[in-house]
């Protein structure tokens, strides 16, 4: 089964075994601050709706990471860095 998900680390971590993930949701939850909708555009490929699921990281192995379809914006990758550092107690 393909599931999407957000790759969080940078590519300055490429070296490790793991990834960690943010997975995508089409369930639409009023969670403003853990669930960051994702329109759905000719960038990133989307044909609905999802939501980034700030409060669900899941690390998985490389190998069971599948190609990547597209790149998120800049205005979800700050979104989702602001929302995910306070998660983690970063901030």
């Amino acid at each position: 089964m393909v599931w999407p998900a957000l790759i969080v680390p940078s590519d300055r971590f490429g070296a490790t075994t793991a990834i960690t993930v943010l997975p995508l949701s089409n369930m639409i939850v009023e969670a403003p601050l853990l669930r960051l909708a994702v329109e759905p555009s000719a960038r990133n490929g989307l044909r609905c709706r999802l939501l980034v699921m700030v409060d669900k990281p899941v690390a998985i192995g490389r190998d069971k990471i599948g190609p990547a379809f597209e790149n998120a914006d800049d205005t979800l990758v700050l979104s989702v860095s602001r929302a995910l550092a306070p998660f983690l107690g970063l901030a």
